[in-house]
């Protein structure tokens, strides 16, 4: 099969995308650790950050927008 310039450039954009993912997963990793607190713990603070409006997050709400399970979130609240 005969890659097309299209297809290269897919894939190049497939890999840049994974690239930065690790890398925003590192940083995630790095801050976590400087507030004490594992990856997901840190993940679901940020979650709690953004939803909260001055009256507390539902951890259900939490969970829906990592896309995890609920009773995840509640065991790391």
């Amino acid at each position: 099969m005969i890659e097309t310039k299209f297809d290269r450039a897919m894939k190049d954009f497939v890999w840049n995308i994974i690239e930065t993912h690790s890398q925003l997963e590192d940083i995630h990793s790095v801050w976590a650790r400087l507030l004490g607190v594992t990856e997901p713990q840190w993940l679901m603070l940020m979650a709690i950050m953004d939803l909260d409006k001055g009256l507390g997050v539902a951890g259900i709400d939490g969970a829906k927008k990592l896309g995890g399970h609920p009773g995840f979130a509640a065991n790391q609240i």
